[in-house]
Parts: C-alpha cells; structure tokens; sequence
C-alpha cells in the first residue's frame, strides 16, 4: 500500500488554487537564483493538447533596466528528457512582482517539434545589476 501511495502525485496547493505537481516546470518555494538557470524537464505531451498555458508567478526583484538589466524566461520542447531543446516561447520579466500567463496550442507545439514529449523552463539573467528571481511555473488548462 505505502508503495501505491508513494508513487501517486498528489496537487500543490498555491494560494489561487491547486495545482498537479507533475506541471510543475520550478516550485514558487524554490530559493531564489542569482545567475541564469535551467530547471529539470518534466515530461508533457504538448501536442496532444488543444490548449495549454503556462502561468508564471514572479516575485518582485531589484536593479531592473529595460533590455539591460533584467530575467527572461524561456520554456523549451525536447523529444527526450537529455535532448536538445527547442524555444517555444518567452517571457521578459521586470522588476515588478505579476503574475504571467502565457498560453498555447498543441498544434503550434507541433509544428515547432511534432515530438515533444518533455518541457522545461530557464531564466536568462541579462545584465550584472539585477537581483535574484524567485519564481515559480506551472502548467495549466
């Protein structure tokens, strides 16, 4: 029994609702960074989907200057967890704590990787001023 109940995933709860921790691309709880980093893929087929989205929750953060001193993240496909990815969209953040969403369809997925079967997300630090980001990036529908 402990075995079965190990393996299932139970939803996170957020603040706004609940979330499959199995969607979870980096947990809000997750300490801050300080230099550009590429969170662990998850494995998602987004080209089965009709429509999907990203939602991004951003803390605030410090020594932001449009296109010199800011984060970016990117969301990437791959056909396997160790492959090559491919940029399927991004998001400039500024200093600002806001919630993003940023939506999909699987057929746009599709036609950038007809086999996607894994996504992740990286923050790009841009810039030697701006502070850490404390972020968190789930998938949704």
């Amino acid at each position: 029994m402990a075995r079965i109940l190990g393996s299932l995933n139970f939803p996170r709860h957020l603040g706004r609702g609940l979330v499959d921790a199995k969607l979870m691309l980096r947990d809000i709880k997750s300490p801050a960074i300080a230099a550009t980093t590429t969170e662990p893929a998850i494995e998602f087929f987004p080209t089965i989907c009709d429509y999907f989205k990203i939602l991004v929750i951003q803390r605030a953060f410090t020594g932001f200057t449009a296109t010199t001193e800011l984060w970016t993240i990117s969301f990437e496909v791959s056909d396997s967890a160790n492959g090559t990815f491919t940029e399927i969209g991004k998001k400039e953040l500024n200093g600002t704590a806001k919630d993003h969403e940023i939506a999909f369809t699987g057929n746009e997925i599709y036609d950038i990787l007809k086999d996607s079967k894994w996504m992740r997300a990286t923050a790009t630090k841009t810039g030697t001023s701006v502070g850490n980001l404390t972020y968190g990036a789930f998938i949704v529908w």
